[in-house]
């Protein structure tokens, strides 16, 4: 008979008859507690006659399988204005740029800032978004820091969403949409 572990934990295993030898197949499903890395084998065996085989622990030949149920991390989040006067403020058709870098490759993250969806580049584990602010788009967040919303994928299909994440140098970018009126006017 034969038994198998894969990631410690036992698998299915399924006989079959090619040329005359018998062929084993082992089977096991991942779950979210299943430990992260590359994933361990553990095979025991013996022969008709009840004979024990040497336990195998190491794949013959160039296979490998990573186990990978957690979704990417955020490890950098900053934002940014171009305003001329303060990276921290921006007005009606500023740019405000987001730079995100997570703890692994991800594929294009959606973004928004200040609810709206933002231009996204980058690759693998670095990426920039963009939003030209438009003073009817985001007019609910004048006099308010611009949210930044971050929804990401990495390679094996884990999600990570943030809503309202906070940036890791504390940089804010406030909304100033209201033009200054003048409250009184004198001449002398």
């Amino acid at each position: 008979g034969v038994t198998a572990k894969i990631a410690g934990s036992p698998a299915a295993v399924q006989a079959t008859l090619s040329g005359g030898l018998r062929e084993y197949s082992a089977t096991y499903t991942v779950v979210l507690l299943s430990p992260n890395g590359l994933a361990t084998i553990q095979i025991d065996y013996e022969d008709m006659a009840g004979n024990a085989g040497v336990q195998q622990t190491v794949v013959i030949g160039p296979s490998a399988v990573t186990i990978d149920t957690r979704g990417p991390g955020l490890t950098a989040l900053t934002i940014a204005s171009n305003n001329a006067a303060s990276s921290s403020v921006a007005i009606a058709g500023n740019t405000i740029t987001v730079a995100l870098s997570v703890d692994e490759s991800i594929g294009a993250p959606n973004v928004t800032i200040a609810g709206r969806a933002a231009s996204v580049s980058g690759t693998g584990a670095s990426w920039t978004a963009t939003y030209v602010v438009s003073a009817v788009d985001v007019a609910a967040f004048d006099g308010l820091a611009a949210t930044i919303g971050v929804d990401c994928t990495d390679i094996a299909g884990n999600v990570a969403s943030v809503a309202a994440a906070p940036t890791t140098d504390s940089s804010v970018v406030t909304l100033d949409l209201t033009a200054p009126t003048l409250t009184s006017v004198s001449l002398a």
